[in-house]
């Protein structure tokens, strides 16, 4: 199984995509490269490579201290922590490269050069879309303490520099559909009004048929296709912006994590139709100025024109104190965030003793006033 380092075309040192400029940034000779330049850099590197590659096999020998190799082949894999991870070479500095069964992007812990795992991107598992990070992990790490700075009892350490570190930048995968509803909607709208005329209350009920038919598209609804994270809590970051949706590159992982889907689009479809129908019922009933409906019968048919798999960006901190783990989340391109509070229980009974002996004195010395 092979993967990609992704490297400076200027200097070769190992290079990540910069959410603010919107470009790759070399942090050693400072040149940016498009997503474009670097794609078509580390093709022309592929090629050079697997020519070089072929003609050290037909000659018989093997071309192990190629330097501008990007390709490397997975070494094995292991359980832990009840996880299956693979381990790959990393093709920068030789090292052993650890990603998770559904990952596709990573970093090599020794070089620190961002991994693409590209065989992990093909096929049902190549995405068809990406918004690409917009915000920066410093810029995360400031709503974090923003966040976290409103909160006053807070365990010891949970905005330490070790915790800020822990924040990571990762692609989550998501199925989107495009819905076609074709309405065949009936029922009678009902609005009751109500008013008093000296000392009479007077009520008045009106009745009106509703028909609707025509089409709706329902377009861009998104599902979460990834188990391993608690979807409530990510569907409070969102909406992303659609418009800065664009076709998948896997340039964009670099610098970044990145997963697979555990949910596939079959699997996914019914929630994604019914988003499609609660959202159909929603513009149907707008339609009208009635305050409740009767006798409803909706023989509305939906069909699915295109369902697209996308990967969205998150800036993800998991804290764990007392055994259950507290999440927080930014996204990533639109900078909104959520996230749950653990909760230090010592603070908080030692911050109500004192009010409470604060609050005895104060009453002890009124009393002494008083008498």
């Amino acid at each position: 199984m092979s993967v990609i380092n992704y490297k400076c075309p200027a200097c070769g040192a190992p290079i990540e995509f910069n959410p603010q400029l919107g470009k790759f940034k070399c942090g050693y000779c400072f040149t940016e490269h498009t997503e474009e330049e670097l794609t078509a850099y580390l093709e022309k590197l592929q090629a050079k490579t697997a020519g070089a590659d072929s003609n050290a096999a037909e000659s018989g020998t093997i071309n192990s201290g190629n330097a501008d190799r990007v390709a490397a082949f997975g070494t094995g894999s292991t359980e832990k922590g009840g996880q299956t991870v693979k381990a790959y070479q990393c093709a920068n500095c030789g090292a052993e490269v650890v990603a998770g069964d559904t990952s596709t992007a990573a970093f090599c812990y020794y070089c620190h050069s961002p991994v693409v795992i590209t065989d992990r991107l093909k096929g049902d598992f190549k995405p068809d879309r990406i918004i690409p990070f917009k915000v920066d992990k410093k810029i995360a790490i400031q709503k974090f303490l923003q966040w976290a700075g409103k909160k006053k009892f807070t365990p010891k350490g949970f905005t330490s520099e070790m915790q800020q570190e822990k924040i990571t930048g990762v692609y989550l995968p998501y199925w989107q559909a495009d819905i076609d509803a074709k309405v065949d909607y009936h029922a009678v709208g009902v609005n009751v009004t109500r008013w008093s005329s000296g000392n009479r209350d007077f009520v008045k009920t009106d009745k009106y048929k509703i028909d609707r038919t025509g089409d709706i598209a329902v377009n861009n609804l998104q599902k979460l296709a990834f188990s391993k994270i608690d979807e409530s809590l990510l569907n409070t970051i969102t909406p992303y912006d659609e418009a800065e949706m664009k076709p998948f590159s896997a340039g964009y992982l670099a610098g970044f994590f990145a997963e697979q889907y555990t949910e596939d689009k079959e699997a996914i479809k019914p929630a994604l139709m019914t988003q499609a129908k609660q959202t159909t019922a929603a513009l149907i009933k707008e339609s009208t100025s009635c305050t409740h409906f009767e006798s409803e019968k909706d023989s509305t048919a939906y069909s699915v024109r295109d369902q697209r798999y996308v990967l969205l960006p998150s800036w993800i901190l998991t804290y764990i104190y007392h055994g259950k783990p507290y999440v927080f989340a930014v996204n990533g391109q639109t900078g909104t965030t959520c996230g749950e509070l653990p909760l230090d229980k010592a603070k908080v009974a030692l911050t109500s003793g004192l009010l409470g002996i604060v609050f005895g004195a104060l009453m002890f010395l009124g009393g002494m006033f008083i008498w």
